[in-house]
């Protein structure tokens, strides 16, 4: 046999060894640079983070899941991991398709041109990995900084899922999902959040589990329940943060119509029970800052009621027309008034008509209306800005194609010193019903619920009761939408709050 002299054979093996150095350069990362724990990395670099997938600057949808960090900083569409939330994770949603596991997302990753779906072994490891927070390779958890923070917050109810979602005004990522509620498996509906006076602690009302409770703003904690009868809607709260008065949406005879809470201890102190002509469908809610007077918006009424109160209970009541023809306090379903907003010289009363589509201001000194401000279709909630001194009012129903195609809603401003209609801003997704001022930023946060999906959720999932919703971000100097943040939240948001 013919054998080649050793001082040929040397540079070639030596370039071989060249060429493979050269070869792993060019190939997946080592697991010590991803910063996933090791059995991550492998399914991520095997499948998500490769040539024409996630990897790199031109990743699809600017998601770039090659290292840790550059996952949990998501994409053009917000974030993609939510640590301790699989279901709510698009990043497990997209990779499932065992319905037994979870939710599955669609379109399924990686796509059938590029290999075969996921192993369940795998997708399970996923699933799991996520549940634990996703943790890196040293077994930090993204975003555990803000847990023992109470500002740079925003929180979200999503009604159709009794949770929170919790997003980092900064990044405008959703780092936490924080399941709320007492019953498992039934939907409890959280309909309204408030924060204490001093943004300790954050209250929430449940309109289908007949309960409020309290968290602690910073770590999610909850601190304390309080059984309060059905309906629970809207609240407000005395200056010291020690008593709440909760509304009740509800016409039934004999049921409680407002309940004051000790929220120390979260005790019942008094509630007022009566038939249907008793604040019939009581919702907005609002009290001066002496705690002496309270006024309660009738839904279905042509009045606002007034009770004189102090911290044993409500006292005295009497009910204010907000029609000068209609003058006989009564049911009525011709004005509906949903929200109040009273300003902070407690000379107004700001009431948001849905059966009119209206804002009428109610002068305290007098009590009577002395504005009817045409605003758009279905007013709900309201939000006041003290910069600008304009109120801004979600709208749920105003239709206008040429701005916003099939999506119905608006947000309305308000002039407050000349009580004008400014504009209404549109793009907001559809059915907006919550608002909150983000002073620090200028913006104005915006919570649609998005009934039956009219606004396409950016990964749309099969298998739940609602789509997905939304939040949306208006600049508060232009009053126009900021189209890139845009973000997507589990089902029926319809009322959120910053934290700042």
């Amino acid at each position: 046999m013919n054998h080649k002299p050793k001082s040929f054979r040397f540079p070639v093996l030596l370039l071989c060894l060249m060429w493979s150095l050269s070869a792993c350069d060019k190939g997946p990362i080592d697991f010590t640079e991803s910063r996933y724990p090791e059995n991550i990395h492998q399914i991520v670099t095997t499948n998500c983070a490769v040539e024409g997938c996630h990897i790199g600057a031109t990743s699809p949808e600017g998601l770039d899941l090659s290292t840790w960090g550059k996952a949990f900083a998501g994409g053009t569409r917000g974030a993609v991991l939510v640590p301790y939330s699989a279901d709510w994770s698009h990043f497990f949603q997209h990779l499932n398709t065992y319905s037994t596991l979870g939710i599955v997302g669609s379109p399924v990753m990686p796509p059938a041109t590029f290999s075969d779906p996921l192993s369940e072994a795998d997708v399970t490891t996923i699933r799991t990995w996520i549940e634990m927070g996703a943790p890196n390779l040293d077994g930090n958890v993204k975003w555990t900084e803000m847990d023992s923070e109470n500002t740079d917050k925003l929180f979200v109810l999503c009604a159709g899922n009794d949770l929170v979602a919790v997003v980092n005004r900064t990044t405008n990522l959703v780092t936490r999902y924080v399941p709320v509620g007492q019953l498992e498996g039934v939907q409890e509906a959280p309909h309204f959040i408030i924060f204490s006076p001093d943004k300790t602690y954050f209250y929430i009302t449940f309109l289908q589990g007949g309960i409020v409770e309290k968290y602690r703003v910073d770590n999610y904690e909850l601190v304390g329940r309080v059984a309060v009868g059905s309906d629970p809607a809207l609240m407000t709260l005395n200056p010291a943060g020690t008593r709440m008065v909760v509304s009740h949406w509800n016409d039934a005879p004999n049921a409680v119509k407002l309940t004051m809470v000790n929220t120390d201890d979260m005790s019942v102190v008094q509630q007022v029970t009566g038939s249907g002509d008793l604040l019939s469908f009581a919702h907005g809610i609002k009290v001066t800052s002496d705690f002496r007077t309270l006024y309660v918006a009738a839904n279905q009424g042509n009045y606002v009621s007034k009770y004189d109160i102090d911290e044993t209970g409500f006292l005295a009541e009497a009910k204010i027309p907000i029609e000068a023809t209609d003058p006989v306090p009564q049911p009525s379903i011709n004005y509906k008034p949903y929200d109040l907003y009273m300003t902070p010289d407690e000379s107004r009363l700001f009431i948001t008509c849905s059966a009119t589509d209206e804002v009428r201001v109610l002068d305290l000194a007098t009590e009577e209306i002395i504005a009817k401000i045409t605003v758009g279709d279905l007013p709900r909630l309201m939000t006041f800005d003290s910069v600008s001194n304009r109120l801004f009012v979600a709208c749920g129903d105003q239709e206008s194609f040429a701005d916003q195609g099939s999506l119905k809603g608006c947000v309305s401003v308000v002039d407050m010193d000349n009580l004008t209609f400014i504009k209404n801003i549109y793009q907001l997704g559809h059915r907006p019903h919550g608002v909150s001022v983000d002073y620090t930023n200028r913006r104005l946060y915006v919570a649609s619920e998005n009934v039956g999906g009219v606004d396409p959720p950016h990964h749309p999932v099969q298998g739940t009761a609602y789509p997905p919703g939304k939040f949306h971000v208006v600049d508060l100097n232009t009053l126009e939408p900021i189209a890139d943040m845009e973000t997507e939240v589990a089902e029926f948001p319809n009322a959120l709050i910053v934290a700042e």
